[in-house]
């Protein structure tokens, strides 16, 4: 039963983010607009992470289920992309390495900054 009350609370965030996104007067993608209603809720008292920790470890593990849609879309849409898929390949290829980059800088400055501020007795 508590599986289906963290599942609830899940879709029912993401139903209000979905409505959320059709009502604004631009276009914004309602799965981010769910994460930051989700991320609004941690906030509060309203909602804990611990409250939907067992769905959330379940989907995370099983992941890949969820990209099983997109996979199909893009072979049922392969007769489309057949004479541009090396510039999606390209964007994919300097997106990644580019990410790469940013995320290994990043790290390294967080442990810079982490560590000098310990020196200095700031914890």
């Amino acid at each position: 039963m508590k599986a289906f009350k963290e599942l609830a609370i899940i879709i029912g965030i993401c139903l209000f983010g979905e409505i959320s996104a059709q009502l604004l007067p631009f276009p914004f993608p309602s799965s981010v607009l769910s994460m930051l209603i989700l991320l609004a809720l941690f906030f509060t008292p309203l909602l804990k992470p611990e409250s939907i920790e067992g769905v959330s470890s379940l989907m995370l593990g099983n992941m890949v289920l969820f990209f099983i849609p997109s996979g199909v879309q893009i072979i049922k849409y392969a007769s489309v992309m057949k004479d541009s898929w090396w510039k999606l390949v390209l964007i994919c290829l300097i997106s990644m390495v580019l990410t790469f980059f940013v995320t290994g800088f990043s790290v390294i400055l967080t442990i810079k900054l982490i560590k000098g501020g310990k020196k200095n007795g700031n914890n």
